[in-house]
């Protein structure tokens, strides 16, 4: 007997009724019982008998039990929602600094609602792709399928963009970090690399390794490669702070052939 029955027990042996809850164990599973005992006095104030009343209320407490995790898993949800939504103004908020410094570095104020529309599109499409249906989705890690999260940021660069990688979950974390990556990669090469060329390509591909999670931008068939850049422009000096504060770091080459940039991110419980 469980500590709640040796308590009831010694109340109705005092001459109270007591009530608590039991269960047992049957090849059907486990039954729950309300148990109430009535102790029997006799005419001196004795108790004599102790009378045991057991009802089934199996199917009551587990009808409980599946409402209080179903309120669990509600306000669990409702936090990350609200949590989610505080990350999307702030990932608003940096993202029009970032576009208001790049076009004022660019000397034209006036292309920053275009620089702005291109980095949320790139994200909004990412966003769309992780939450299809058709994706696969880890709850449990909290993580994405990574292949249609790259695909979708690349879109419109269509074949000039070669894709390959490892079937591997990315998380939803370090989502935003992936799509701002490649979009900006992408950007600067429409303008200056492989892909303002109509020979030229991107060979992009990813991996896990042992440290974590990379994935590689390989610019091939592009104009000559000259000196190589005396400072990052603003662009990618804001890129590489928001990798560093999600924990990673980003390895620059200019190749003869073209750039070379390799994303590393670290891996959290089975993810990047």
């Amino acid at each position: 007997m469980h500590d709640d029955g040796d308590d009831a027990l010694k109340k109705a042996a005092q001459g109270y009724a007591a009530r608590f809850m039991g269960e047992s164990r049957t090849p059907e599973g486990i039954r729950y019982w309300d148990n109430l005992l009535t102790p029997i006095i006799d005419g001196s104030g004795l108790v004599r008998v102790i009378l045991c009343v057991s009802r089934d209320v199996t199917e009551k407490t587990r009808t409980d039990r599946e409402l209080q995790n179903a309120l669990e898993r509600e306000q669990l949800l409702s936090q990350e929602v609200q949590h989610r939504i505080k990350n999307a103004f702030a990932v608003m908020s940096g993202l029009i600094f970032i576009s208001e410094r790049e076009a004022a570095s660019a000397g034209a104020p006036e292309t920053t609602t275009s620089i702005l529309r291109e980095k949320v599109n790139a994200l909004a499409r990412a966003s769309d792709v992780a939450f299809s249906p058709t994706v696969i989705r880890n709850v449990t890690t909290d993580s994405v399928e990574a292949a249609p999260v790259i695909v979708s940021v690349l879109r419109p660069y269509g074949d000039q963009c070669r894709i390959s990688g490892d079937a591997i979950t990315i998380a939803f974390k370090n989502m935003t970090t992936v799509a701002l990556f490649l979009h900006e990669l992408a950007t600067n090469s429409v303008k200056y690399g492989s892909l303002c060329s109509a020979n030229g390509h991107v060979a992009v591909s990813w991996a896990l390794i042992a440290d974590g999670f990379r994935l590689t931008w390989r610019e091939v068939g592009g104009p000559p490669v000259g000196a190589l850049p005396k400072r990052e422009g603003f662009g990618s000096e804001m890129l590489d702070r928001i990798v560093q504060s999600a924990g990673g770091m980003i390895d620059r080459r200019w190749l003869s052939e073209g750039l070379v940039a390799e994303l590393h991110l670290p891996t959290t419980t089975g993810s990047a």
